[in-house]
Parts: C-alpha cells; structure tokens; sequence
C-alpha cells in the first residue's frame, strides 16, 4: 500500500507523532487514500482510513487479517497481552470474541435499556443545568454509562473511584502506552528488554512497572466488586453479573480459572474499547 516514503534503516520513524497520531493518520489519507503503509525499522504498520476498508479486511477477509502483532513493551511489560485489542488470534481470542457477542450482540441489548435510563435522564438533566460544563457532563455520562453495563456500578459523582481509576486507565494506554503507534525501541531491538531497571535509558521498563501495576488494578477491583454485589445479592444486571451468575448456577461448562480470566479481560477491553467513542461522539452531536 502506499505510504511517506520511509528513510534507510529506520523507515518512518521520523513521520511519527508522540501524541495525537491520528491527525496525521488523517493528513496521510488525504494523501495516500484509504490505505496507508508506514515501516518503522523492520515493522510494518497499516492505517485502514474509511469504512470500506476495514469490513474488506477485517471482515471480509478476517481470517487473513485478524492476527496483532506481539508487542513486547504494550503487550508484556505493561501488562496488556490479555486486552482484546493486543490478544493475538487464537482460541483466547475467540473465547473473548464469544463473551463480547453474548453481552453486546443485537438481541441483548434491550436488557440494558433500563441501564442507559437510568444514566440517560440524570445526564439530560445536569446539561440543561449547566451547559458550559457539557464536557464534564459528557465524561462522568460515558465512564458511567460504560461501568454500569460493563460492571453494574453506578457513578453517584463525578469523584467516583472507579470512574477516576478508569479514566486514568485509558489515559495511560491511550496517550503512554499506544501513543505514537505503540511502537517502542524495545519493540524493535528486543535485547532491550533484558536491561536492569536501574541502567541509564531503562526508564521505559520503569514506566512499564508502575502502568502495569495499574492496568492489573483496573482488571482486579470492579470483579471483585462485582463478586461481592453478587453475594450480597445487589447486583445489577451488566456484563460481568451475567457472566459469573451463569458461571456460578452452571459450573461444568466451564474452566474457572480460564473463563475467570476471561471476564476480566474481556470486560477491561470493553471500557477501553467504548469509553474515548462515546466521549467523541457526543461531544460532536453538543
């Protein structure tokens, strides 16, 4: 596919942004059309940028083309191998594909209309109040629309700690982790991933350390809430409730320690996945 032209040995490395890589994802559209092809070092990276080209490849051809790349910074030193988006196609994969079309398919999500509701009317009623503060608004609707279906917690203010967990979650993997493509030197050079942490130019495997820490706590905290709402039997209904109820009344279909590892992720990948859309896509409609 076409592409900037790519300088010897280190390719494209230079044509890329730290932050806010899309805006020249959209710059090279504009130029090169709906498919983009950049190299950095020895690893290709490709920009579907229209619709058609993502249901050609991605769906069409799935099978061809729904493979990630093992990323060594994203993937292992931070923690991030499990998400949905960085799971290489497989049999963990389609076991998360499964949970995703069995909690968000076309016929089940009537059972979150009174979830939206009961997000929905509140939200409509703090932007009349205020609507200056319409972004505000808009963030604590979407992280508290998204960890009540995806969780069953209802954000009773814009200080909720899942919420602030959540949005800092994103944050670091959206603008630290995956910025600039999520390519990392170590990526390239793999030999960098044995360094010490202590050894001057390691601070990638510092910050590695402390995100990982905190993706694993997003993992962790909203399932154990959601296991001790169903003890007590205050659960509302959402992803995570529906998956271990029916894990808890039909435990031989299932491996525990896998198809707990699966919730986990496959609910985590969904907040990520949902959170930065709904934001954009209000904010646009406002």
């Amino acid at each position: 596919p076409p592409g900037p032209t790519p300088l010897p040995i280190i390719g494209n490395i230079l044509d890329i942004t730290p932050k806010e890589l899309w805006l020249t994802a959209f710059r090279w559209a504009r130029t090169y059309g709906p498919v983009t092809h950049i190299r950095i070092f020895n690893q290709s990276l490709i920009f579907l940028n229209t619709p058609k080209a993502v249901f050609d490849l991605l769906d069409k051809r799935g099978s061809i083309y729904s493979d990630k790349p093992h990323l060594i910074m994203a993937g292992e030193l931070c923690g991030c191998e499990n998400m949905a988006a960085f799971t290489p196609y497989g049999d963990r994969a389609r076991r998360q594909r499964k949970l995703m079309q069995k909690a968000f398919g076309p016929a089940v999500i009537p059972r979150y209309h009174d979830l939206m509701q009961m997000e929905s009317r509140p939200f409509l009623s703090r932007l009349v109040s205020s609507p200056l503060q319409f972004q505000d608004h808009i963030r604590r609707y979407a992280g508290g629309l998204t960890l009540l279906v995806v969780y069953g917690h209802q954000v009773k203010s814009n200080d909720d700690p899942f919420l602030n967990l959540a949005e800092e979650c994103v944050g670091i993997l959206a603008n630290r982790i995956a910025s600039g493509g999520g390519i990392w030197p170590v990526d390239i050079f793999l030999a960098l991933k044995d360094l010490p942490m202590w050894f001057p130019g390691a601070s990638f495997k510092r910050n590695a350390a402390v995100w990982k820490a905190k993706m694993e706590e997003f993992v962790d905290r909203p399932y154990e809430f959601v296991k001790n709402e169903i003890v007590s039997s205050s659960s509302l209904p959402s992803l995570k409730t529906n998956s271990l109820t029916e894990k808890r009344d039909r435990p031989s279909l299932f491996h525990a320690a896998t198809y707990d590892h699966d919730i986990r992720w496959t609910a985590n990948s969904m907040y990520s996945a949902s959170i930065d859309t709904t934001i954009t896509t209000l904010s646009k409609l406002i």
